[in-house]
């Protein structure tokens, strides 16, 4: 422009114009490759609970819409950004070194783990991948991927030969993730897991004098953990296994339970003593004197034999 600027001052009217051609990264038959779909899933939350609702719902937009070359990798975090207020996320429950507190940005794991088991249906590779410290509720073991804004990442890889497309949305109280790709890329992947280990909880028990000796009562509940192996699957259209692959181990370690146990002596409680009460006395009843009844005369039976006189 310049140039042009300064020939026109000189008086000159004719510049030539030097046009490079540049190639665009996508081509439009590169995009209508993307006509089938590859790997979906879709979990669900409670829609009550504001916060995590919303961390959710914008993480889930933040990692939606997203073409993935072939050779391209796709960095959860980079789509999210940091989880902090001043990006729209807000206060929700959170998995800290296995406690459950509050923090910004509970809930984005969620669509994190949603998006892999997406991912392992599509048939992609994982880069950065870990579970989380406890079990998740909404997907089973072996089937989680947690993200940190410490560095934690979830990463994954389009080794495929043609693009993939991710497409993520949030309905009522479920969150759906579906990654798109080519009819050519299109197979038929099943997902197994298997606990290979369980180590159970120890117990630790705390004396409590404020409770009744042979009393118990549960301060801190324990938790087991488990060793768990994912695996993908690979079947023909017959649903001949051709391959069995692994892709992750997982590791849930075990939270000690602690116990409160009673100390304190039961006393035994006396029956209350009774008071006793003086004897009911019952006043003399004086009787009257009786009038006394004279004794009849004695009756005087007659004289045995006595003569009478001659009435001749």
């Amino acid at each position: 422009m310049k140039n042009i600027v300064r020939e026109l001052k000189k008086g000159n009217t004719k510049e030539e114009l030097v046009v490079t051609k540049v190639e665009p990264s996508i081509t439009r038959e590169q995009l209508q490759e993307v006509n089938t779909l590859l790997g979906s899933h879709t979990t669900k939350f409670d829609s009550s609970v504001s916060g995590r609702s919303t961390n959710i719902r914008l993480a889930a937009n933040k990692t939606s819409d997203v073409l993935l070359m072939p050779g391209e990798s796709f960095s959860y975090n980079e789509h999210t950004g940091m989880r902090t207020t001043a990006n729209g996320y807000k206060n929700a429950p959170v998995i800290v070194q296995g406690v459950v507190q509050e923090g910004v940005g509970g809930g984005v794991c969620q669509v994190s783990s949603t998006l892999y088991n997406a991912a392992l249906y599509s048939g992609v590779s994982f880069v950065e991948l870990k579970n989380h410290s406890i079990p998740s509720t909404y997907v089973s073991k072996g089937r989680d991927a947690t993200v940190t804004d410490s560095g934690i990442d979830f990463v994954f890889k389009n080794t495929l030969e043609h693009p993939i497309y991710i497409k993520n949305y949030v309905s009522g109280n479920t969150v759906t993730c579906q990654i798109y790709g080519s009819s050519k890329d299109k197979q038929n992947i099943q997902i197994s897991t298997s606990v290979d280990g369980v180590s159970e909880a120890p117990i630790k028990k705390v004396e409590d004098p404020t409770i009744l000796k042979g009393e118990k009562k549960q301060l801190e509940k324990g938790r087991n953990g488990y060793t768990v192996s994912t695996y993908r699957i690979y079947k023909d259209g017959n649903g001949n296994v051709i391959k069995k692959e692994k892709v992750a181990t997982s590791y849930y370690p075990k939270k000690q339970g602690v116990i409160a146990v009673g100390t304190m002596e039961k006393t035994e409680e006396k029956p209350p003593t009774e008071t006793p009460k003086p004897p009911v006395t019952t006043p003399p009843v004086t009787i009257p004197p009786q009038p006394e009844t004279p004794n009849p005369p004695a009756e005087v039976p007659p004289a045995e034999n006595t003569p009478q006189p001659n009435q001749e």
